[in-house]
């Protein structure tokens, strides 16, 4: 085995501002709305289910069998159970949706996951009397992190919360600072305050990192880029969980991790790994949504604190991934448990299917290949079944919904034409778009169209759909490459997107008609996105939406492109008559037509800016985004109970049988209530 230089000494203590993806904390999450119950006192509903994958959000931690050493060498930690790759719901808030899309790794910010290779996990957890104990394996093929920040890159974060999950108690963040170099060999990050000592440990929030409590965590960090894998053993004292000792069996704690990717290095001009993959490209892990876009307590898993666990190692199963064509996952050698290929079941909707593997170092990674790609958005059953060369036998079972269909369109994919033949385009695997709705399998469409040509479309999936497209516009230009520079997204996938467009003239109209949508987008409706980024920032259009009859379905979102961008910015609508709003992408909510096309037009009074244009770079067609989560406090005051929320348009309605719902219009947060003049009446909120 060959470790990076420096490795295996303990954390130094470093502070860095974390930057982590931002969104608002969710308060409380229902499939449908939030019911409230009046019988005298009103109480607030129970919080539970979140992101989570069925059968993970709750996990009992063994005691340790042996002595922990931290030392970068899991051989002690023989017998305990592994956690490999806990799936959960994207986009974030989405796993108590009716049908949530449970992911491996969440992309994000333009990077790229490509399989177990890239990244996958293996976590064990054990106590003792005064501490917790983590042992993380990750499977990585590059390792990047020269952010001199312990989360901007490979890394693992973890959040502590509460027994019931509605309070952060601490964030730590832990990290190998460098990179590897064109020989595979890690090197240390030369930033570092201590080169020799490249691990980061960084006490983002929490007792662990008061001076009062004395209870730092500590973490040994190995790279073994021989075999790209990456091992944490870390300690996390009782106190830095903001617990009493000695830990006990029973003992409660919220346990979030996100286990963050990075897949290139830009070092003094030149370029390791993969261009574009450097930083905090993505990222899987127990309750990951407990930390990324906002810190939230409530989508951490509740771990128990169990007894001791006594046997042998097992291989496990991991990267367990059904798609719409495929069947994927792998078993991993552990000890002396090693996988007999020979000996793979695997059971679709109770019908064994045909199975073929490839061994890898200690993995073994078996692929089923369907005659017929499953329907898109279809429910179906699987287990597993997986025997060692001494016999023993581990399994696992489930079920599992395909994809949702996406569908994304690039166009002018032959601009800029000065650059022919080498134009860069976007490859089968290039994922690009808003992170939230980004996709591989964008199509790539040239020419400013005729209007009356119609091309087949594929969808994310790179599967074959019946959707046609035809479009029409002026001409074709670019935002970078033709004289006009208005383009600063990075090298990669999202900066191609963003790079050609049809164009306008000062008074004309460029049409995107799309026929033959699927029921997987239409039944439960679809928003578009349009991506639009011109040459010159401050021109703008209108963009609309109608029918195959030509019925308006979303009247004219005004948009001016917004100056030399790095990144997408969604445009602002309903503003006040004739003004334009500055961005780079219009979102149309909530269609379910079947046929519909888009307009981009600079005739009056929609144009803006001398001339006026209106580009159209691309669009997708996704999934009609969940509603906001809505949230409810209630409060005693004065004899009366408040109820109190803040989303818009809810309309609070009562009952006193739950049949009948009666709407309460004029009612207004906080809504008052005096407790006991009826018997029993119930509230909700709807929308």
């Amino acid at each position: 085995m060959r470790l990076g230089n420096g490795e295996g000494t303990k954390n130094s203590v470093r502070t860095a501002e974390s930057r982590e993806p931002f969104s608002l904390m969710r308060i409380q999450s229902l499939k449908l709305s939030t019911l409230l119950l009046l019988a005298g006192v009103l109480t607030a509903p129970t919080i539970h289910g979140n992101d989570i994958e069925p059968g993970k959000e709750f996990y009992t931690v063994v005691y340790a069998p042996k002595p922990i050493v931290l030392d970068g060498n899991l051989s002690e930690w023989s017998g305990v159970p592994v956690l490999a790759d806990p799936k959960f719901a994207v986009p974030k808030y989405s796993g108590t949706n009716a049908s949530p899309n449970y992911v491996l790794f969440e992309q994000y910010d333009g990077g790229k996951w490509t399989g177990p290779d890239d990244q996958t996990s293996a976590v064990q957890i054990v106590y003792d009397a005064d501490n917790v104990y983590f042992g993380f394996v990750v499977t990585d093929d590059y390792h990047e992190n020269i952010s001199g920040g312990a989360w901007n890159g490979d890394s693992i974060q973890l959040m502590i919360a509460s027994a019931d999950r509605t309070t952060q108690v601490a964030l730590y963040n832990y990290a190998l600072g460098g990179y590897e170099d064109a020989t595979g060999k890690f090197v240390a990050d030369a930033n570092l305050p201590d080169p020799t000592n490249p691990v980061i440990v960084h006490h983002e929030a929490g007792p662990g990192g008061d001076s009062a409590c004395n209870c730092p965590t500590e973490a040994v960090i190995k790279r073994d880029s021989v075999n790209h894998k990456t091992i944490y053993e870390i300690k996390l004292p009782v106190a830095s969980l903001g617990l009493t000792g000695p830990l006990t069996v029973g003992t409660q704690f919220g346990l979030g991790m996100a286990i963050n990717d990075g897949d290139g290095a830009l070092v003094d001009g030149v370029q390791y790994g993969q261009a574009g993959q450097q930083g905090q490209k993505g990222w899987g892990g127990l309750g990951a949504h407990s930390i990324v876009f906002g810190k939230t307590p409530s989508e951490t898993a509740q771990v128990t604190l169990g007894t001791t666990v006594s046997g042998s190692d097992r291989l496990f199963l991991s990267a367990v991934n059904p798609s719409i064509a495929s069947f994927t996952f792998r078993a991993t050698d552990k000890g002396a448990s090693i996988v007999n290929p020979a000996s793979a079941k695997l059971t679709i909707d109770g019908n064994v299917v045909a199975l073929t593997s490839k061994k890898t170092g200690d993995a073994t990674d078996f692929t089923y290949t369907a005659a017929t790609p499953f329907a898109p958005g279809s429910s179906h059953t699987y287990s597993i079944e997986v025997k060692d060369t001494l016999g023993n036998t581990v399994t696992d079972q489930g079920t599992f919904k395909t994809a949702a269909v996406k569908i994304g369109l690039k166009f002018a994919s032959d601009e800029p034409t000065e650059l022919a033949p080498d134009v860069p385009v976007l490859l089968p695997d290039d994922v690009a778009g808003v992170p939230a709705v980004a996709q591989a399998n964008w199509n790539n469409l040239a020419g400013p169209g005729d209007g009356t040509t119609a091309v087949l479309l594929k969808s994310d999936s790179g599967a074959n759909t019946s959707v046609t497209v035809t479009w029409d516009s002026n001409n074709t230009w670019a935002s970078t490459g033709k004289g006009e520079e208005n383009n600063n997204f990075p090298i990669g996938p999202d900066r191609i997107l963003m790079t050609g467009y049809l164009d306008t003239d000062a008074a004309t109209t460029s049409h995107v008609t799309i026929a033959g949508l699927p029921n997987e987008l239409t039944g439960g409706g679809y928003d578009v996105y349009v991506y639009l980024l011109g040459g010159v920032a401050g021109k703008g259009g209108g963009y609309r939406i109608v029918d195959s009859a030509g019925a308006v379905l979303k009247n004219y979102v005004l948009a001016n492109c917004n100056v030399n961008p790095s990144s997408y910015t969604e445009v602002p609508q309903n503003l006040a008559a004739g003004v334009h709003g500055v961005g780079n992408y219009i979102v149309f909510k909530g269609l379910k037509a079947a046929d519909i096309t888009i307009e981009a037009t600079t005739v009056a009074p929609q144009g803006a800016g001398t001339p006026p244009r209106a580009p159209i770079n691309a669009v997708q067609f996704v999934p009609a985004a969940p509603s906001a989560p809505l949230a409810v406090a209630i409060q005693r005051a004065a004899g009366k109970i408040n109820i109190n929320w803040t989303a818009a348009g809810a309309v609070l309605q009562e009952s006193t049988d739950l049949k009948t719902w009666t709407d309460l219009p004029a009612a207004t947060s906080p809504y008052a209530v005096t407790p006991g003049a009826r018997t029993h009446v119930f509230y909700r909120l709807k929308r």
